[in-house]
């Protein structure tokens, strides 16, 4: 993409959450060119880029963590790791930045995560629904490549390793089956193997209510709002004053025996200010109907009961809980 792709003035970037990790990705491209007598006569590598003079092309290593990355013009984006993404700042930047190109092109390198909040779940949710679609081509732009165990029944047998890896046969099978003999017995380990290995999204801590495979599979259950008027709902509602989510949940039991959920949250401007890293994502949720900032230091209840008050002329609660 650099120096084959008839582009003049490329702009490559290996991108990653953090700095050490974007620099891997483009310090193996830098040994890889050197290891080329091909590619290490036309590339000039440096410590901060690697350039090919005949189109005035580079590549650069870039990450979340710095600031400044408007202004580019943007012909490949590498993002290494998407698991740990918080939300879509930097892919924005870069998908943004490719206009004037004809032929861009981003990549997504990562394992599973437990980041759940962040653009991999969503990533994950559509990959899904266009495979499972396949012949309806709904995305003819995009390459899925989705490789993890079917459950973590597999996990034991060796021989279905492929599935989540697969160069398997050319890595060291027997060194690996004597670490995951090891590792199996202590939760933190087996739990990092099952995520990072078997890539499997698996619970990041025993105090979550819901694991990452539920919400995967839940993700494109999508309900019409209409036909939930003739359901009486139970709502609950969770209240905190400065630090915390204060949150309310409508409760729907649908006629086919799943429940559904309508949930909204709310937190004060002083915590929004706060959550600096995290403020794309409350912009997010605010945009999307799910999240409310309100004014001041502490939560305002009176935004609470306006809340429940304008859902129950919606939907007629029948019982209000309180934890």
């Amino acid at each position: 993409m650099a120096g084959f792709d008839n582009e003049k003035g490329a702009q490559i970037y290996a991108l990653a959450n953090r700095a050490d990790q974007s620099r891997l990705l483009f310090e193996e491209t830098g040994k890889m060119i050197k290891a080329s007598p091909f590619l290490s006569d036309r590339f000039v590598t440096k410590k901060t880029e690697i350039e090919y003079p005949k189109s005035n092309s580079v590549i650069k290593a870039l990450s979340a963590e710095k600031s400044g990355k408007d202004g580019y013009n943007t012909h490949m984006a590498v993002f290494d790791e998407i698991h740990e993404y918080k939300d879509y700042s930097l892919i924005n930047v870069m998908r943004n930045s490719m206009g004037m190109r004809s032929q861009p092109m981003t990549i997504y390198i990562t394992t599973a995560g437990y980041e759940l909040n962040g653009p991999l779940v969503e990533m994950i949710a559509t990959a899904r629904g266009v495979l499972s679609h396949y012949d309806n081509n709904e995305n003819e732009r995009t390459f899925y490549y989705l490789a993890a165990m079917d459950s973590e029944d597999e996990i034991d047998d060796p021989e279905l390793w492929i599935k989540a890896n697969p160069n398997f046969p050319m890595m060291q099978g027997l060194n690996m089956l004597s670490s995951w003999k090891s590792s199996r017995r202590v939760p933190g380990e087996k739990l990092d193997w099952i995520t990072k290995v078997f890539n499997i999204f698996s619970e990041s801590s025993e105090l979550s209510f819901l694991d990452n495979e539920t919400i995967l599979s839940n993700a494109e259950n999508h309900i019409d709002l209409d036909e939930l008027k003739l359901i009486r709902p139970v709502a609950g509602f969770d209240l905190s004053e400065t630090e915390d989510f204060t949150a309310v949940t409508l409760e729907f039991p649908l006629p086919d025996g799943r429940i559904y959920l309508m949930s909204h949250s709310f937190v004060p401007q002083s915590k929004y200010d706060k959550d600096v890293d995290r403020q794309p994502t409350y912009r997010k949720w605010e945009a999307e109907g799910d999240l409310t900032i309100i004014p001041g230091k502490i939560v305002d209840y009176e935004y609470i009961l306006n809340y429940i008050k304008e859902k129950d002329k919606e939907y007629r609660i029948r019982q209000i809980n309180c934890s």
